[in-house]
């Protein structure tokens, strides 16, 4: 089944504003009229930027996919958050980094990072980005929660 997804940008390049400021919309409304500058793209300006949009395509394509791996397996009461920081220069990305917080009852770490190189290597955006992807994990397997630490641990 193919699924198709549209996003609109609409771009303004007019006053004393040398490059001009646009507003993204998604299909969904998700995303509705936020702004996109290039002073947020290169600098820290307010406003979304295109890296950081890949960035959220990653890890929430990236999770899903895990989930769905780790629920076909049979793990139940899953807590997974990710975090991704795209890398780029000028005119490409250069590398994705996955940093994976999880607690899963009753699985052991070394079927965890199995899971991880596979939802790594399956993820749709991964596959678009053709770049290095790094994963970097901190997993615990008691019914406590997540831990507190945000990231590292494990690196794939």
């Amino acid at each position: 089944m193919i699924t198709k997804r549209t996003s609109t940008t609409t771009w303004n390049n007019s006053g004393a504003d040398l490059m001009g400021h646009g507003l993204i919309t998604s299909e969904s409304k998700c995303i509705n009229n936020v702004q996109i500058t290039t002073g947020s793209r290169y600098k820290d300006e307010s406003g979304a930027n295109p890296e950081e949009l890949v960035s959220a395509a990653q890890s929430s394509c990236f999770t899903m996919i895990l989930i769905k791996m780790l629920k076909k397996a049979g793990y139940k009461d899953l807590r997974i958050k990710t975090d991704c920081t795209i890398k780029f220069d000028v005119d490409r990305i250069i590398e994705s980094n996955l940093y994976v917080n999880a607690n899963i009852p009753n699985m052991a770490e070394s079927v965890f990072l199995e899971f991880l190189e596979k939802a790594k290597n399956e993820s749709l955006i991964t596959k678009v980005l053709k770049v290095k992807v790094t994963v970097e994990c901190n997993f615990n397997s008691n019914k406590l929660g997540l831990p507190d630490v945000a990231i590292l641990g494990r690196n794939l």
